[in-house]
């Protein structure tokens, strides 16, 4: 079996001159036996970084998000 992670983002007006309303989706596949190891090893990233267990890791954060605070801009960079 395989569990399969999703996600999506949308822009309705893009600042790139000449485009028009874009989608992207993206998908990350794992073989059922190794979706341990993956969360064992985003725990591991997670504690060397000191990032908080309730920050949630997305591409481009939300404000409001641990990783808009000072220390979150640093693990960023």
């Amino acid at each position: 079996m395989w569990l399969v992670l999703t996600d999506d983002s949308e822009q309705l007006n893009p600042s790139r001159p000449g485009l028009g309303h874009l989608v992207g989706l993206g998908a990350v596949l794992f073989p059922d036996e190794t979706v341990a190891l993956y969360g064992d090893r985003i725990k591991s990233v997670r504690v060397e970084l000191g990032v908080p267990d309730t920050a949630e890791i997305k591409w481009s954060p939300k404000g409001g998000s641990w990783f808009k605070t000072a220390e979150g801009r640093s693990v960023r960079a």
